[in-house]
């Protein structure tokens, strides 16, 4: 992340997560799948505006931080706001946000539905579902796509290899939008 942000300065972050991942540390350690969020913003100066979250739902999100992360100007939008307004509205709103700007994808396998992605060592039941990762990946495709990464695949958790074939099949899908418009080199 730092490279792209030190490259693209005008960056947009969407990250696609069950969890806010906005601790300073957790567990007595200030690098954890916990803080990446937080380290991203204070560590780099990255502007939380700058910063969309899609998928969140759960327990182990405090109210805390859900005002933290608002309060510094995240755009969050909930599982259940997701499917309220409809995943499609949504992400018409998440595209005319970033327009134009670079943008750096993060998608942490939580984001699925435990019973698609079993393969994960925080799982959140009533996760995204197949199809709308599928939507998801493929109308960010048509963003300015500088870079993703694709988080927290845990083998040995991951029973006939289910969730590292699932998000194999929404890399795919991300990629595949790069031969449908033209790829400018920066």
């Amino acid at each position: 992340m730092k490279t792209f942000y030190e490259k693209f300065r005008d960056l947009y972050l969407i990250h696609i997560d069950a969890h806010l991942d906005i601790l300073p540390s957790y567990a007595g350690n200030k690098y954890t799948h916990a803080s990446p969020i937080y380290r991203i913003i204070n560590d780099l100066s990255f502007k939380p505006s700058k910063i969309i979250q899609l998928g969140l739902r759960g327990y182990v999100n405090s109210v805390e931080s859900y005002n933290y992360a608002r309060g510094i100007g995240e755009r969050i939008y909930s599982i259940d706001e997701i499917r309220v307004k409809g995943l499609n509205n949504v992400l018409n709103e998440v595209l005319n946000i970033v327009g134009d700007s670079p943008v750096y994808i993060t998608f942490d396998a939580d984001a699925l539905d435990p019973s698609i992605a079993p393969g994960t060592g925080v799982i959140e039941p009533g996760g995204l579902t197949y199809p709308e990762a599928r939507m998801i990946m493929k109308r960010l495709g048509e963003c300015n796509v500088v870079a993703a990464d694709f988080v927290e695949v845990s083998p040995l958790l991951d029973h006939n290899d289910i969730t590292a074939k699932t998000i194999t099949y929404l890399i795919l899908d991300l990629i595949s939008r790069f031969s449908k418009k033209k790829v400018t080199s920066g």
